[in-house]
């Protein structure tokens, strides 16, 4: 889990995995499963999300950099898989965070 962590784009085969802990594929898939309680790959997917949310949040790269970013590297597969994630699109989530942020911005003016 770190090593996936520490480079969510990395697109790591499930085997590949295996072999850095020393376990066969299936195995690390059913202990994974068990442990963090999803599958190896959809915890992957979960962690390149995650990254491009946050480059949405704190970047203003277009869509498809940051899916290329994130390590996924079809962009209607992204745009779904971020929809099923956030309940909505890459762009209708950067457009509700800069408006917070704008909002922020604006309301710490007024206080000073």
């Amino acid at each position: 889990m770190e090593l996936v962590n520490a480079q969510p784009c990395r697109d790591f085969s499930l085997e590949e995995l295996a072999v850095q802990v020393n376990l066969s594929a299936c195995h690390l898939d059913r202990l994974f499963s068990q442990w963090i309680g999803v599958p190896c790959k959809q915890y992957m997917i979960s962690c390149r999300l995650e990254l491009a949310a946050q480059l949405l949040r704190e970047t203003f790269f277009d869509v498809r950099k940051i899916s290329l970013r994130a390590g996924l590297k079809d962009s209607n597969y992204f745009h779904r898989c971020f929809k099923q994630n956030f309940g909505i699109t890459p762009i209708e989530y950067r457009r509700q965070h800069h408006q917070k942020m704008q909002a922020a911005h604006a309301n710490d003016k007024i206080v000073q």
